[in-house]
């Protein structure tokens, strides 16, 4: 059995101000419970109203990306949110086809080049036009989260070359090892998935 040290993690979350973490599977049901963990969470801390709907908001559109569109298994993937001293952050990862990676990095970045009003302008455009075939929502969620944050989507992306199985059980310490720069992850010789791993960031400043 492989030595697990979940002490580290505990410690690296602590370094990295990461008050809450999910990582599983996402769903319609799960999503309320969540949701109410982190009200009470930000509540006790006695946050501003504001921010917390702007919390709120980006936080359900990232995890409905995941539950929308991750490669291995629907609704598989990560969530976290920091708490630093002058902003919150939250981030998503999971995994998406690579045939896939060059179109979703070219909207994410198309995304931050817009100004407030453009991504307004284009965010009601969407809601009357219909979904792209194949997908759900015309990526509506990213416009609301980079419309609600005020701030651009950070994007992360690591090509994934190991045996699905083997990969589900280490997202978990791949994700900590970009968090805190540590020694790049050596994956084993496996067969290749043509997937990538997929990591979006929203920071949301506490000055509303």
């Amino acid at each position: 059995m492989e030595n697990y040290n979940l002490f580290d993690h505990y410690s690296k979350m602590k370094e990295k101000n990461i008050f809450f973490i999910f990582n599983g599977l996402f769903s319609d049901s799960l999503f309320s419970a969540l949701m109410q963990n982190i009200q009470t969470v930000l509540s006790e801390k006695g946050e501003e109203p504001g921010i917390i709907k702007k919390i709120f908001s980006v936080f359900i559109e990232l995890a409905q990306n995941i539950y929308l569109y991750s490669a291995e298994e629907k609704g598989d993937g990560i969530i976290l949110i920091e708490d630093h001293k002058n902003f919150y952050r939250i981030s998503a990862g999971n995994l998406i086809k690579n045939t896939e990676v060059c179109s979703f990095k070219n909207k994410i970045d198309a995304i931050n080049m817009l100004s407030k009003k453009e991504l307004r302008e284009l965010y009601l455009k969407k809601l009357k036009s219909p979904s792209e075939p194949g997908k759900t929502g015309g990526n509506i969620g990213l416009l609301i989260a980079a419309r609600k944050s005020g701030n651009p989507i950070d994007i992360n992306i690591c090509p994934v070359k190991r045996d699905a199985e083997t990969l589900k059980n280490r997202i978990f310490n791949l994700l900590f090892s970009l968090f805190c720069n540590l020694k790049k992850t050596k994956f084993p010789k496996a067969p290749n998935k043509n997937w990538s791993f997929v990591e979006l960031s929203v920071r949301i400043d506490k000055n509303i």
